[in-house]
């Protein structure tokens, strides 16, 4: 998946990257694209951050219009908002925009679900099942970055095993967007609910029982969904170096 771009060193000018999983090439814009989408996802980046271009492209080792081209990009899928004279900034999602955002989840999570149990093959349920082994072990070392990490990657391998990539690419728009919201107004969270979820809707793919699985589904997304505080958001800090970790060599 995009979300797991691994960065090669730079040496001089920024050289295209590899893509760890199917060794096509990535570009810089791709690659830092793919690093924010993925920090967002992660909840390391937060509502309201600004996302300094100078900072970003020491960080990386570009110039500032690979980054401004990245940044464009983000703001196209609503995950940065872009301020004349005032710069860049991580979304910060309204509450009516994250009873849509949700809404919208349900509505293509049951399409996706129903597709991918008309055509799962044996390799798929194995993709699954090996997927929850990988979410419960970062349960039981209670890492918790694993944790967000693995739970939101279950839903976007749902989509990408479907094989609908029009919905698999706004899922994907979605689920960054949920992590938004999470960090905005999300107070409390059912982490063991959440997995449990997920292996009992593994089993049911399995099973090909789709009126239980599109019905547990349902819950699951209705039960993120109480977690958040929709009248109260949260205040946070942040550190663009510390999130990245990285300078060019």
């Amino acid at each position: 998946m995009d979300a797991h771009i691994l960065r090669p060193d730079f040496h001089g000018e920024p050289k295209p990257r590899k893509s760890k999983e199917d060794n096509s090439t990535v570009s810089p814009e791709e690659y830092i694209y793919g690093r924010i989408w993925s920090a967002i996802t992660a909840r390391s980046l937060v509502p309201g951050m600004r996302l300094k271009e100078e900072e970003l492209a020491e960080i990386f080792g570009v110039n500032r219009p690979i980054v401004r081209q990245a940044l464009s990009r983000l703001a196209h899928d609503s995950l940065v908002t872009l301020q004349h004279n005032r710069g860049c900034y991580v979304a910060k999602p309204t509450v009516k925009e994250a009873r849509d955002i949700y809404s919208t989840r349900r509505l293509i999570e049951d399409q996706l679900i129903r597709r991918l149990i008309e055509q799962a093959t044996k390799n798929d349920i194995k993709l699954l099942r090996d997927h929850l082994a990988a979410e419960r072990k970062a349960h039981k070392n209670r890492n918790y970055e694993n944790m967000v990490r693995y739970s939101a990657e279950f839903h976007l391998l749902i989509a990408e095993l479907a094989d609908v990539p029009v919905m698999k690419h706004f899922l994907r728009q979605l689920m960054a967007q949920s992590s938004l919201i999470k960090a905005m107004y999300q107070r409390w969270v059912h982490v063991e609910r959440g997995a449990s979820d997920h292996a009992a809707l593994v089993e049911l793919i399995a099973k090909r029982d789709v009126d239980e699985a599109t019905r547990v589904l349902n819950d699951h997304l209705l039960e993120l969904e109480t977690e958040l505080d929709l009248d109260n958001p949260m205040g946070v800090e942040f550190d663009l170096k510390a999130i990245f970790g990285e300078k060019p060599v």
